[in-house]
């Protein structure tokens, strides 16, 4: 039981990663609104192509375009991608809500709750399912 304790982030951050892992492989979803538009600009970047302008660039859409041109660009590259960012945005939480001034059952209730917050879950595969 202690060993649970002691890794309890890592465990809440490992099941948000499975939860994401789950929506990329058995929902099947497609580019959509703004993020269709997003995809074409990586697309473009990927290719030597615009970066967008100076009214529609999005640095995910730079950014995006450059993985793109090292992995190729397909939607489970995308995704992928997007599990990075989020397993980042775990670590990030976790750096800020520790130094934080609250109790520690607080503590793991928050991160918790971000973690898998579906949102979070959802944000690996951002696109409308189809």
């Amino acid at each position: 039981m202690k060993s649970f304790k002691q890794n309890y982030y890592k465990i809440v951050a490992l099941l948000g990663i499975i939860f994401s892992l789950l929506w990329i492989i058995f929902v099947n979803t497609q580019p959509y609104s703004d993020f269709a538009y997003y995809n074409t600009i990586a697309k473009q970047v990927a290719n030597g192509g615009q970066w967008g302008n100076t009214y529609t660039s999005v640095g995910y859409s730079i950014i995006l375009g450059f993985v793109y041109k090292l992995f190729g660009s397909s939607l489970i590259t995308a995704k992928l991608f997007n599990l990075v960012l989020t397993c980042l945005n775990y670590l990030i939480f976790y750096k800020l809500l520790m130094k934080l001034p609250i109790k520690e059952g607080r503590r793991k209730i928050i991160y918790t709750l971000f973690v898998l917050f579906p949102s979070n879950i959802f944000y690996t595969a951002y696109w409308v399912q189809k």
